[in-house]
């Protein structure tokens, strides 16, 4: 279910005006700015969905020339979307299509099924955020005691048996 909101994010930033045509690297950024997305994503979710755009083909891939000064001339890979591409995202995108293939039933347990996973994940966050506070609590009590001594230590010295 998550790659559906990748493959539609993709689609989506390709079909923007202002971003006709886009690297892997513009994409990864787009990506990374995703509210929920950046949580998971990683440059191997990237490859696998621009893979499957590219092999359904709703994006093509555009290699150019660039000259940049005092580098030469250099080949870059643009990824576009294409008519069929952009027919897709303007009427249905890949989640739209998923969930109307789907039952009511099928949908409502895939949404529980993800909920229980995203759950789990918030407690064992939890779980470690706990234990990572903890330990810093230890540490500063122990701080705190052995500062206590050595402040005591500076303001009454031992007695060593001679009367001052």
């Amino acid at each position: 279910m998550f790659d559906l909101e990748i493959l539609d994010k993709i689609l989506s930033t390709l079909s923007q005006p202002n971003t006709k045509k886009a690297t892997k690297l513009d994409l990864s950024v787009i990506l990374r700015k995703d509210p929920i997305i950046h949580l998971y994503y990683n440059e191997f979710i990237l490859e696998k969905n621009i893979e499957r755009l590219l092999e359904e083909n709703y994006i093509k891939e555009v290699a150019e020339d660039v000259h940049i000064r005092d580098f030469g001339t250099h080949s870059v890979t643009y990824y576009t979307l294409t008519t069929i591409g952009y027919i897709f995202i303007k009427e249905k995108g890949y989640q739209n299509t998923y969930y109307s293939n789907l039952s009511i039933e099928q949908e409502n347990r895939e949404l529980r099924k993800s909920q229980i996973e995203l759950n789990k994940s918030v407690v064992e966050t939890n779980k470690r955020t706990l234990k990572l506070t903890s330990w810093i609590a230890f540490g500063t009590i122990v701080a705190a005691v052995y500062y206590l001594v050595e402040l005591y230590l500076v303001f009454h010295p031992y007695n060593t048996g001679s009367n001052p």
